[in-house]
C-alpha cells in the first residue's frame, strides 16, 4: 500500500505532527502512536503553501535546528 509523508494539524489542540497519509486516506502520526499527544485522532493535512511557517520534523515529529 503506498504511502507519504505530510504535516497535519489536530483538530482538537492545533498541534502541528508529521503524519503518514495512507493511500486509503487514512492519517497517522509519526511517533506518538495512533493519537495526539492530547489524545485526538483527527487531523487536517497541510498543502504545501501552508507549510512555510512549519519547522522541519524529524520521523518523530521532533523540531529540527
Amino acid at each position: 500500500m503506498a504511502r507519504e509523508r505530510a504535516a497535519a494539524v489536530c483538530t482538537a489542540c492545533e498541534n502541528v505532527l508529521a503524519v503518514t497519509v495512507w493511500e486509503d486516506g487514512s492519517v497517522h502520526p509519526i511517533g506518538t502512536g495512533a493519537t495526539c499527544s492530547c489524545g485526538n485522532e483527527t487531523f487536517d493535512v497541510l498543502d504545501d503553501s501552508e507549510l512555510e511557517d512549519v519547522p522541519d520534523v524529524d520521523d518523530r515529529g521532533r523540531p529540527q535546528a
